[in-house]
């Protein structure tokens, strides 16, 4: 937002350790042999035409050059601007085939006319041309490595092994699409696609499809596959899945052949695949604005929710904060500061316990439990409320968002954030000792709340306030704050809601 403009200092400092980026290689894990011969242009009938015509466009796919991408890794700090790529050969295993001394030439020429390109962000991608994939020798085990530097000089290196299957009637080489390591969203569930190498003049394709986990949860077959001509098939396992963030799993397709096939009838290829979780959704209620001390505050962040999975099988732990509003005065005095071990997620605190007149604001950080030396899930929220003497008259309400009854709980919570196309709607109940009391609206974040009107709610006791969409849109913030202020006989009240 080029209006909103920030005065004030800020202290930057260098990270150390930095975080190391994340490099990630897409590529084929076989090789095909381009297919250079052209279909008969002298066929005779629609029938051999329309053959050749599919014959040549699987020639023409089969001569596009393999190139190994490296574009999609990541850099943590945001900035993905390297300050040097480069490409190397990999022998895995140690497998230097002297019969394919001819085929580490060609990707040493490959890699040097890569890494001669002046920019380093241009050497993302290796390429081979059609003469070079043509001329690569048949080899199961070459390899290359690419190694990056970021910006803040950390580095990552990641490889990708494949192979060059040789000219014969045996099964042809198939592997899953994407990096041999790569990560998932939970809450997406698990997409993964496979496919054959292409041969010449059509070939065999595979018969049926075979998804197999070393997790005893993950069953796959043919018919749990939606395959297209039997060349690219499609696992979905949609979520919830029962696995936690952080957590590894290898994934297996096997292609099966028909009998007829010399050599071995299946192929296949594993990948691994890393789960990554969302941050719990933290919601809280309970009092906000003025509150008398002579009542018990109960706070409930029990309608916290973990996006990746069921409410029933969701695990949360959740930790409480009081902070004053003239921090660092703490807000209790002694070791009594209520109870939030009887019911996890909900925290009772005696008002008496607290300062009169003073603002306190409690927060709870919702954490997500996932296994250890995996990095932490976890967010928070807040009310904001004030003890007032309780033989004060003061005015008493509650100030309440309203939203459709799909975003909301069964107790009348709004648990969805509001959509800021949307008018926002707010309902305040006035206490009915104090039915006369007059109200006015204000809000920081939106200057012009202050002005809009205000009418009469389904019960006597109650006002609407809406906050129009069109005026909503013009606050760059993801939340913001409204204060109702009630008057009476001399005595104010507040209601909050954030």
């Amino acid at each position: 937002d080029p209006s909103a403009a920030f005065s004030g200092n800020i202290t930057v400092e260098p990270c150390f350790p930095c975080a190391a980026p994340s490099a990630v290689i897409f590529g084929p894990a076989a090789i095909s042999q381009p297919c250079f011969h052209h279909a008969d242009s002298s066929s005779s009938n629609s029938n051999s035409n329309s053959s050749s015509s599919s014959s040549s466009l699987l020639q023409i796919a089969s001569m596009v050059p393999p190139s190994f991408d490296a574009s999609l890794s990541f850099d943590p700090s945001g900035r993905s601007i390297w300050r040097n790529v480069t490409w190397a050969l990999w022998h895995p295993d140690g497998n230097y085939s002297a019969s394919a001394q001819d085929g580490w030439t060609i990707l040493q020429d490959a890699i040097d006319r890569t890494n001669r390109l002046t920019h380093p962000n241009d050497r993302l991608v290796l390429s081979l041309t059609a003469d070079e994939a043509a001329g690569l020798p048949s080899h199961s085990g070459y390899g290359l490595t690419v190694t990056l530097v970021s910006w803040l000089g950390t580095t990552s290196s990641e490889t990708v092994e494949f192979s060059k299957p040789a000219a014969s009637d045996a099964a042809p080489p198939v592997w899953i699409l994407g990096p041999r390591v790569h990560s998932f969203r939970l809450s997406e569930g698990i997409r993964a696609s496979a496919e054959a190498a292409r041969v010449c003049g059509g070939g065999h394709s595979p018969a049926s499809w075979l998804w197999t986990s070393s997790a005893e949860w993950i069953v796959g077959g043919p018919d749990g596959l939606t395959n297209a001509s039997g060349r690219s098939p499609q696992l979905y396992l949609p979520a919830p899945l029962p696995v936690v963030h952080g957590q590894s799993i290898q994934l297996q397709v096997k292609a099966v052949y028909d009998g007829s096939i010399p050599g071995g009838s299946t192929q296949s290829s594993i990948v691994t695949m890393t789960a990554i979780g969302a941050v719990p959704y933290a919601y809280v209620y309970g009092p906000s604005g003025d509150v008398p001390n002579d009542s018990v505050l109960v706070f409930n962040a029990t309608s916290s929710r973990d996006p990746d999975t069921t409410p029933d099988m969701q695990q949360l732990e959740f930790s409480w904060d009081c902070r004053r509003e003239d921090y660092p005065n703490p807000c209790f005095t002694g070791t009594e500061q209520g109870d939030w071990d009887t019911t996890p997620g909900v925290w009772q605190v005696p008002a008496s316990l607290l300062t009169a007149g003073i603002r306190h604001t409690i927060t709870v950080t919702v954490n997500k439990v996932v296994p250890e030396q995996t990095s932490a899930l976890a967010s928070s929220a807040s009310l904001e409320f004030r003890p007032r003497r309780a033989e004060e008259p003061f005015p008493r309400g509650t100030l309440t968002r309203q939203c459709a009854i799909a975003a909301a709980l069964a107790n009348g919570v709004c648990v969805s954030p509001h959509n800021a196309d949307e008018d926002l709607t707010l309902m305040l109940e006035v206490a009915p000792d104090y039915m006369d009391a007059g109200v006015s609206w204000s809000s920081t974040e939106v200057p012009g709340a202050s002005d809009l009107p205000v009418s009469i709610g389904p019960v006597a006791n109650a006002y609407i306030f809406t906050i129009p969409a069109t005026l909503l849109r013009t606050v760059n913030r993801q939340m913001i704050t409204v204060t109702a202020t009630m008057g009476y006989n001399g005595y104010t009240g507040a209601a909050v809601t954030t």
